[in-house]
């Protein structure tokens, strides 16, 4: 019996259509194993030694960029050591602009900045050797043993000598991984190896790609050609006469006897100065750094937590230092500074504060050392008539330059026994 002519064809069609599809299935899941197989996840981002981050050309203000770097929770359950060596890759910042794993770009214009050696395509296609090695040439990751936080390991990149050729003051620009590939040319399990003279020494290697995951970071800094460095301030601690019992709170002597600090400052500089006081302090600032709000001792009220007072029986310092979450609005909000939070120092100009101490914590008889904690402040020359505009009690527009914080500092200690 003859088939049908077109029941042929559509039989023939349903088998190719069955042998396509299974085959790319097949390609599918191939593919699938063959990526999971050559490559191997880490978290990899930048941060700076400062905030915001400057890079300041006449080196009075150390630059610094750095790479962090820590396993993946994800795909990375193992529990030895990962040790990574730095040489050649995204870590060796010299290397990696030469090859176009790390990026520096104008961010006017978008534009890459090209290393003069630059040849990304070319450099990032050969298999440069590893020349001698030592202790500082590897990257060794341990791991989160109890799951909880995985290590992060900061790696410097020594950038002023690389990127001081290629930039220009005035200018924001940001270093940017390219892509995922960091350019790892050995990395293994374990402790870091014994450092070796040249390729031969070198013990194998993990076969897969060490790649970056998740989006690529980056770290923007603006460029200038220096900053201005703060004055030094001449600040002395003494032991002022007691409050007179009669000048206690409903009758608590303690609180009315309670010993006083007087701060004595005085600005040893030949210019006026100008200091804010009290609520937030828009200078550069450490990573991580909590902004601290207190009233400075250079405001009318000084909070007494700029101090430390030790029990020299128990060693306990009596005040916290636990930073202050809580902020007063800043210029953002649209109501800017007022000029009361501003204090104003001419030339050899003194000013002197008092802060009672918590006679509530002292005990009869004990000896206790007081002294002041190291706290910066935003400062500025000149005076606060050229800063807010002769008459104008409200600053609504802060000064764009980038400011080191003044520190107020002393090396006196107050000793006493109550």
């Amino acid at each position: 019996m003859k088939s049908h002519p077109l029941l042929s064809l559509g039989l023939l069609s349903l088998i190719l259509t069955a042998f396509n599809s299974s085959h790319r299935q097949l390609y599918v899941s191939m593919a699938t194993v063959n990526t999971d197989s050559l490559e191997f996840t880490i978290w990899v981002g930048f941060k700076a030694n400062n905030h915001p981050p400057i890079f300041d050309l006449s080196g009075a203000v150390p630059f610094e960029v750095y790479l962090t770097v820590r396993r993946n929770a994800e795909d990375d359950a193992d529990s030895r050591d990962l040790v990574i060596l730095k040489t050649g890759s995204v870590f060796d910042l010299p290397e990696a602009l030469e090859k176009g794993l790390v990026e520096l770009v104008d961010e006017a214009s978008g534009e890459v900045v090209r290393h003069p050696h630059n040849n990304s395509d070319q450099a990032r296609s050969q298999q440069v050797a590893i020349t001698k090695t030592d202790t500082d040439s590897f990257i060794t990751l341990p791991p989160d043993v109890q799951r909880r936080d995985r290590p992060i390991k900061t790696v410097p990149l020594n950038v002023t000598p690389c990127l001081r050729a290629l930039v220009k003051p005035e200018l924001k620009y940001h270093l940017r991984l390219r892509d995922k590939y960091l350019g790892v040319r050995w990395w293994a399990w374990g402790g870091p190896p014994e450092p070796w003279k040249d390729d031969s020494e070198a013990p194998p290697s993990e076969h897969k790609t060490l790649i970056s995951c998740g989006p690529l970071r980056s770290k923007t800094f603006t460029v200038v050609s220096e900053v201005s460095i703060p004055p030094k301030l001449s600040i002395s601690l003494s032991l002022a006469e007691k409050t007179p019992v009669s000048e206690g709170k409903d009758g608590d002597e303690s609180e009315a006897s309670s010993p006083v600090i007087q701060i004595t400052t005085t600005n040893t500089g030949g210019q006026p100065i100008i200091l804010k006081t009290i609520g937030d302090q828009p200078h550069l600032k450490a990573p991580g750094e909590i902004t601290d709000p207190r009233a400075r001792i250079t405001a009318d009220s000084p909070n007494v937590q700029n101090f430390s007072i030790v029990d020299q029986e128990t060693q306990e310092d009596l005040i916290s230092n636990a930073p202050v979450f809580t902020t007063p609005l800043a210029g953002g909000s649209g109501r800017g500074w007022p000029r009361k939070q501003f204090l104003e120092l001419a030339p050899n100009e003194q000013i002197i504060r008092m802060v009672k101490l918590p006679g509530h914590r002292l005990t009869p008889g004990r000896e206790y050392h007081v002294s002041l904690r190291r706290t910066g402040c935003w400062w500025a020359c000149g005076t606060l008539d050229e800063l807010f505009g002769e008459g104008n009690a409200v600053l609504k527009r802060w000064p764009s330059a980038p400011t080191v914080p003044l520190m107020l500092e002393s090396e006196d200690v107050v000793v006493f026994r109550y």
